[in-house]
């Protein structure tokens, strides 16, 4: 038996593509491209996400430590908060320094070169905006903690403010409550 061939059909060489075949192959890669950016946008979002989550769970634990502190006279305890990888140092201001309470001296010098190396921060304090939380590198994110004074480790120097490293990811530090305010003790650890 003689079989009929089709004339018309080009034979199958090998390396030669359909137009087809090509059209698939661009659409695939069009498609894997599009699901590579957008996973990569949804990873960005998440993690812009975590960092915003973690600043307010600093300041929230801050805050509630200073607050839960403050009225009970002569208690300390060691506060131990995570915070967010792109903050080296956490900054504090005695709120007498900011409420520019008479008689207070707020001294700027000491302490990871003071106050005045931080501009942001030393605006913020001398135009008495109510501020005394700041996250650095640069000081522009800042959180109200309620009334609060910096002292020295020893407790008889008011430093008026003080700068925090981050160790391991974490804030540490003493906080006594005095009464009508808290006590945050430059001991780092």
């Amino acid at each position: 038996m003689i079989s009929k061939q089709n004339n018309h059909a080009r034979p199958n060489r090998k390396g030669q593509s359909s137009p087809s075949q090509i059209f698939v192959y661009l659409f695939s890669a069009i498609v894997a491209a599009m699901v590579l950016l957008y996973g990569y946008s949804v990873i960005q979002k998440m993690g812009k996400d975590n960092i915003q989550m973690q600043k307010m769970e600093l300041k929230i634990g801050v805050e509630n430590t200073v607050k839960e502190m403050a009225p009970d006279y002569g208690s300390v305890r060691k506060l131990k908060v995570k915070v967010p990888i792109i903050y080296k140092l956490v900054c504090f201001a005695s709120s007498q320094c900011i409420l520019g309470t008479t008689g207070t001296t707020c001294p700027r010098e000491k302490f990871l070169g003071g106050i005045n190396s931080y501009p942001l921060i030393a605006d913020s304090v001398e135009s008495n905006i109510n501020k005394n939380m700041f996250l650095l590198p640069d000081g522009s994110e800042s959180y109200d903690i309620g009334t609060i004074e910096v002292f020295d480790a020893d407790g008889k120097t008011d430093l008026g403010f003080y700068c925090f490293k981050i160790i391991n990811g974490n804030l540490n530090m003493y906080v006594e409550g005095r009464g009508r305010l808290a006590r945050i003790y430059a001991v780092e650890q």
